[in-house]
C-alpha cells in the first residue's frame, strides 16, 4: 500500500457527516440537500423491500437537483435532461376507476418549496394521462408510490406508520 493510502485510510473514519457543511450555504443549496437526503432515504426503502416487491427496482429518478459543472450540464442536456423533469418515475400503468394513468412521477420538496415554472407546465400538459405527486419527505413519497402501485403489504404498512423522526404517529 502506497504511503497516500495510509496516511488517507485513518482519516476516512473521522468525516464529518454531511449535514455539518450545510451552516455556510445558502438557503437555497439546504433545501436542495434536503431534498436529496430524503431521496436518497426513499431509494434505500425501496432498494430493502425490492426482493419482495420486485416493481421498486424498476422505479428510477431524474439526475436533475444534482451539482453539475458547465460542461457536465451542457452533457446532461445534449443527452436529454432537461427542465421540467419531475425527481422520480414509478413506471407502471394503473387503472383506477374509468381512469388510466401511465405512471407515477413524484417531485421532492423541502419545506415549502414549490414546483419550477417549468414542472408546472410538465404536470399541466401530461395530467390526466399521468399522476402527479408533490412529496415534502421520503415516507411520503413512499406513502405514495406504495398506495398508487396498490401494494398491501402488512410489513410496509407498520414501517411506513412512522415519522421522519422514527416517533408513532398514530
Amino acid at each position: 500500500m502506497s504511503r497516500g493510502i495510509q496516511k488517507t485510510l485513518p482519516t476516512l473514519g473521522k468525516m464529518e457527516p454531511r449535514k455539518s457543511r450545510q451552516n455556510g450555504l445558502p438557503p437555497a443549496a439546504r433545501r436542495e440537500d434536503r431534498e436529496f437526503t430524503e431521496q436518497c432515504n426513499l431509494f434505500m426503502f425501496l432498494r430493502t423491500y425490492e426482493h419482495v416487491h420486485p416493481v421498486f427496482g424498476l422505479i428510477g429518478a431524474s439526475g436533475n437537483g444534482i451539482f453539475k459543472t458547465p460542461p457536465q450540464a451542457a452533457r446532461a442536456k445534449m443527452a436529454g435532461m432537461r427542465r421540467g423533469d419531475w425527481d422520480i418515475m414509478v413506471p407502471a400503468v394503473r387503472q383506477f376507476g374509468p381512469l388510466t394513468s401511465g405512471a407515477l412521477f413524484v417531485e421532492m420538496k423541502a419545506g415549502r418549496g414549490k414546483l419550477t415554472p417549468e414542472q408546472e407546465a410538465t404536470r399541466a400538459a401530461l395530467q390526466g394521462q399521468y399522476t402527479f405527486v408533490v412529496a415534502r419527505d421520503w415516507i411520503e413519497a413512499a406513502r405514495a408510490i406504495v398506495g398508487y402501485l396498490g401494494i398491501k403489504d402488512p410489513r410496509l404498512d407498520d414501517y411506513l406508520k412512522v415519522n421522519t423522526k422514527g416517533l408513532p404517529t398514530g
